[in-house]
């Protein structure tokens, strides 16, 4: 494999092939500019300076760059320069309305134009420490890569290391991938391979340059007086920060997210869910669904660092986007859905739906595994919310929410193929597979599904398509058994539904007793946790791999079983409604018709053994295309090219809720509040109104409402009200009887409650109705002019 340093010196980010006729033209030297620039659309690049053929810093005679779908955002020109000229030079942006946005750089850039063929990569636009310089006749290939990763994806990332820019990635998921034991009273952390959907390792493949710092919730109580002792241990020992809540707080978040979130996402509307019959709707546990994000944002401010990247995962932080967007502005955020995102006819029975997708549209770039489930928020954005999408160059595709862009992009998770490797190869899975093969018949083919216990997962309906098998293929009794593993879902409650497990156990045993003999049982039900060893085992006894799940966004265990001893004859039998199916050549079945469920088994098992290998090494170039490192490494270098906050806009928040934005107020006369001026005019000036707003200015925004003023507020309001030159005003929603208890110290305080309804003109008057203020009864409120010193 190329190095990246070799990789570098062939130049792969130039532009094609320039011929050989105007290489040799001695009129000048052809010097090609290349320069990586995130834009909009409507948007042109253009490079000026400080010689005629650029313009001679006039931007009206600026030469245009251009780019294509396949190399955006890269930005080219070639142009004809005297030989041995030194150049000095910038770009700019033009939008669509002739606005010019000038690189911010505290010096020109230069370059020399020596030899026949000058090749000038201008790294990132408004980024000098990260241009290159290459003279000389340089010969440019474009080699297309069969890999997942966009072209150059690594290599950028690499040659910002190489440039000296470093990035802090700051992962934030529900849970931390920490396991625990306790060993004589101590408790002793291990990093957990298989967390977050078995692709923790993946955020570790990063170059060099990159400090991953993960943010999350332990998966086991910490008592209060142990938990500063317990955050700066997994600080130093995994460089992750442990986030703790109040247990109350946390299971109602839980609740929300498995009972209400977890069904609608697939695509299992409330409204025929029996789950809603805990009343899990009811605002409390939307307050803790909020509570909990609150606190991720909360952690991940105290931590940030400038210019962080911050990646956000699945539906358990939906909000955290725009609660982290309202403190940081600037923020580089990327957010990944790992569950389906239903269809807009489902998405709009959920309560809060609206709040929600207002929390997403707070990231900066928004990854889905599918176009479908992209297309699904696309338009419940557009019929929510009336945010039209766009696309630009390179196939992006965008929203503009709040004088903000929105990227969306799509790109499924893989599998940790190297720990697969090295888990199949193990002493310990060689011990396991040689256990399993005296405990099971290998001689008969074995039928595999492994899930988690969930009602989604289809495990009903797989056994009844496989009891359709047995009866419409009498031949295969006695030849075929299906081990069905259902485990307990990580980080619920570990007591297994009982119901769920008695409709299964109920149906095994049917179906054993009407065909099992003496020496066949047709179905092994297992009811325990499968880590990757012990799923690696299984794999390799068995010959086809069957799922049933009604709704599934991508089942990495397809992709693992495949994966492991991949030049076997093997088949996958997948649901029509996982998202493996359009990526795997798996043989699809519908697992609400029995019968195509059991067609679709005895196709597999009857499949020549020639056509069965072909189809594995074409997924095991597929798996390995999408393998974990390359998905991650992708999504990083797109979150890095984002651009947030690229025009110096003059914003004001208008909510702190989760319909917080950010208008553009360009242009309108509102200017930001300069305190400096503000203090020499207040020094000045002998008459003073300072109107004071309570919620979200005296206090947080509280949504409980009780928060009240620090003893600091009130001692600066007195001071404030006590200057014969100042008339102080409180304006606030609470009622009369709350402001008096808590103002009613000031003594020369005005107050206004009930959002203006009542009116108080220092401590010694009484609340009036606004209806009955006149200018009588205000006269006093305004301080005389004091008397010349």
């Amino acid at each position: 494999m190329e190095s990246p340093k070799s990789a570098r010196k062939r130049v792969s980010f130039q532009s094609r092939n320039l011929s050989q006729s105007l290489l040799n033209n001695s009129s000048g030297v052809f010097v090609e500019l290349t320069v990586a620039v995130a834009t909009k659309v409507g948007d042109c690049v253009y490079v000026c300076g400080g010689v005629p053929e650029f313009g001679n810093w006039n931007p009206k005679s600026a030469v245009p760059l251009k780019t294509s779908s396949d190399q955006y955002p890269y930005w080219n020109q070639t142009v004809q320069l005297p030989q041995n000229q030194k150049v000095s030079y910038k770009y700019f942006i033009k939008n669509s309305q002739n606005d010019i946005e000038w690189e911010d750089l505290p010096e020109d850039r230069v370059f020399q134009v020596i030899g026949p063929h000058v090749v000038v990569n201008d790294g990132v636009f408004g980024d000098n420490n990260s241009a290159q310089r290459v003279h000389g006749r340089v010969q440019v290939r474009w080699e297309k890569q069969q890999q997942s990763v966009p072209m150059n994806s690594l290599l950028e990332l690499r040659n910002l290391s190489d440039a000296g820019q470093t990035f802090t990635l700051f992962n934030c998921s529900l849970r931390l991938p920490l396991k625990v034991q306790e060993i004589e009273g101590k408790k002793t952390f291990e990093f957990d391979h298989d967390n977050l959907y078995g692709i923790a390792r993946g955020f570790y493949s990063l170059p060099d340059n990159f400090v991953v710092i993960w943010l999350g919730m332990l998966d086991f109580p910490v008592p209060e007086n142990e938990q500063k002792a317990v955050k700066e241990e997994i600080f130093k020992k995994f460089k992750m920060i442990p986030i703790f809540c109040e247990s109350e707080t946390v299971e109602k978040h839980y609740s929300y997210c498995k009972k209400v979130l977890w069904p609608q996402f697939h695509s299992i509307s409330y409204s025929t869910s029996e789950i809603w019959n805990e009343n899990v709707s009811s605002s409390e546990y939307w307050e803790a669904y909020q509570s909990i994000n609150t606190a991720f944002s909360k952690c991940l401010i105290e931590a940030y660092e400038e210019e962080g990247l911050i990646w956000v995962h699945d539906y358990h932080l939906l909000t955290l986007p725009t609660n982290i967007r309202k403190h940081i502005s600037d923020a580089k955020i990327g957010l990944f859905l790992h569950t389906p995102f239903p269809p807009y006819e489902i998405f709009r029975t959920l309560p809060h739906g609206s709040k929600i997708l207002n929390g997403m549209l707070g990231s900066s770039l928004i990854g889905f595994h599918l176009f479908d489930y992209a297309r699904h928020f696309l338009s419940s954005c557009v019929r929510m919310l009336s945010i039209e999408y766009h696309s630009k160059p390179g196939g992006l595709i965008f929203l503009e929410h709040n004088s903000r862009v929105v990227n969306v992009r799509v790109s499924h998770v893989g599998v940790d193929a190297e720990r697969l490797k090295e888990v199949g190869g193990s002493p310990e899975t060689r011990a396991l597979v040689n256990e399993l093969k005296s405990k099971y018949d290998c001689s008969k083919n074995i039928l595999l599904g492994i899930c988690p216990l969930d009602y989604i997962k289809g495990v009903t309906l797989k056994l009844k398509a496989f009891e359709t098998f047995l009866e419409t293929f009498p031949d295969q009794r006695g030849k075929v058994i299906l081990i069905q593993a259902n485990t307990p879902r990580p980080h619920i409650d570990p007591s297994i539904p009982e119901k769920l497990k008695s409709e299964i156990e109920a149906i095994g045993d049917r179906i054993n007793k009407k065909y099992g003999t003496n020496d066949w049982t047709p179905i092994h039900l297992l009811w325990c946790p499968f880590p990757l060893n012990l799923r690696v085992a299984y794999y390799k006894i068995s010959r086809t791999f069957i799922s049933t799940s009604m709704r599934e966004g991508l089942d990495l265990t397809a992709y693992e079983y495949l994966f492991t001893d991949s030049f076997t004859q093997k088949g996958v039998v997948l649901s029509d409604f996982s998202g493996c199916t359009k990526a795997i050549s798996a043989v699809r079945a519908n697992p609400y018709d029995a019968n195509d469920v059991a067609n679709a088994i005895h196709k597999t098992l009857n499949t020549p053994k020639s056509v069965s290998m072909e189809l594995r090494k074409k997924d095991l170039r597929i798996i390995e295309m999408h393998a974990i490192q390359k998905w991650a490494i992708s999504f990083v270098s797109d979150l890095v090219c984002v651009t947030e906050k690229r025009k110096h806009l003059t914003t004001m928040g208008l909510s702190l809720g989760l319909t917080f934005d950010l208008s553009d107020l360009s242009g309108s006369g509102f200017k930001e509040l300069n305190s400096r001026k503000v203090l020499r005019k207040y020094r000045k000036t002998d008459h003073r109104l300072l109107l004071f707003d309570f919620e979200g200015t005296m206090v947080e925004q509280d949504p409980n409402q009780t928060t009240q003023p620090s003893q600091e507020v009130l001692s600066i309001l007195e001071n404030l009200s006590a200057n014969p030159k100042n008339v102080v005003v409180i304006l606030s929603g609470k009622r009369k009887e709350v402001m008096e208890k808590w103002f009613g110290r000031c003594v020369n305080l005005n107050l206004g409650a009930e959002h203006g309804y009542y009116f108080r003109f220092g401590a010694n008057s009484k609340f009036l109705r606004n209806s009955l203020l006149n200018d009588s009864t205000i006269s006093g409120l305004v301080p005389s002019s004091p008397s010349p010193s």
